[in-house]
């Protein structure tokens, strides 16, 4: 007797030949039973959260555990360092030209003494980044959900970011007032802020060794504390910059307030010249 021939169907339709085993299209999920298949040990199982996450919004250069809270205080740096050197430029103008006296210049060259504060800031900033940048825990395969407009955790820090930079641009105004605008972001609400909880909990439940849990504790708290500390700092410095600008603006610049675009912007009590000085010019303020 012959096998029956099943390579097509009496109705004509082509089939399968015998034997053999239909093949799926090769996806996420085959790859997932291939490792597993292959070994069953918890790195495996690590790697396929990843693989099954890859198409949940998973950024390729990883979800970062903290935002950039480093990069954020460079740009106030650089923010306010060109402050003070426009500042000090004009100083150093006025006192080419004669017209700040001795005691008004050596007022305006201690107020310009913040150069020292800012360059700490951006000392900071650079620990701050490098702490943050371990190579191993800055990082998961996934953190928050993320839909067309990304994801909360980054939305929360972009408006941060033009928070920050928008209060430090009012310095030498009135309407800096302490960084009275950036107060609300102290404490929990910075934290909720520069930390991405969801990528902090993948990488430490499901992506690290159990080994190495302890390690990206200890890691975590201390650049949770770093980033707290920076963002004091950065206040911190744009307050002695707010000041240095505050001083030197009218007293020290030796010229009256009234009739100068800005006049009214800061209070009456350091707007006057120093009265009686003397007209011969000192030194002025070392750039």
């Amino acid at each position: 007797m012959h096998a029956r021939d099943t390579s097509k169907a009496t109705d004509g339709t082509p089939t399968r030949p015998a034997g053999r085993v239909p093949v799926r299209a090769a996806g996420p999920e085959a790859s997932v039973l291939a490792l597993q298949r292959a070994a069953g040990n918890a790195a495996v199982s690590r790697a396929v959260q990843r693989v099954r996450g890859a198409g949940a919004g998973a950024s390729k250069q990883g979800e970062h555990v903290f935002n950039a809270l480093d990069a954020l205080a460079m740009k106030v740096y650089t923010t306010l360092k060109d402050m003070r050197e426009r500042r000090v430029g004009e100083l150093n103008e006025q006192v080419k030209s004669k017209s700040l006296s001795r005691e008004q210049a050596g007022r305006a060259k201690a107020q310009t003494g913040v150069k020292e504060r800012l360059e700490h800031l951006r000392t900071h900033a650079e620990a701050a980044g490098a702490k943050r940048d371990h190579p191993r825990f800055r990082s998961a395969m996934q953190g928050a959900a993320k839909d067309a407009g990304g994801d909360q955790n980054s939305r929360d820090y972009s408006e941060l970011s033009n928070a920050v930079m928008a209060a430090v641009g009012t310095c030498g105004t009135r309407q800096w007032n302490g960084g009275a605008a950036l107060e609300r972001y102290r404490g929990a609400a910075l934290e909720s802020v520069i930390i991405d909880q969801v990528a902090r909990t993948q990488l430490r439940d499901n992506e690290l060794p159990k080994a190495d849990r302890k390690a990206f504790e200890t890691w975590f708290e201390e650049t949770r504390a770093a980033m707290h500390a920076l963002f004091d700092d950065i206040i911190g410095t744009a307050d002695a910059v707010h000041e240095m600008l505050r001083v030197t603006r009218r007293g020290a610049g030796g010229y009256p307030d009234r009739g100068r675009p800005g006049a009214d912007e800061l209070s009456d009590t350091d707007a006057e010249p120093d009265a009686g000085a003397d007209s011969d010019a000192g030194s002025g303020p070392d750039a």
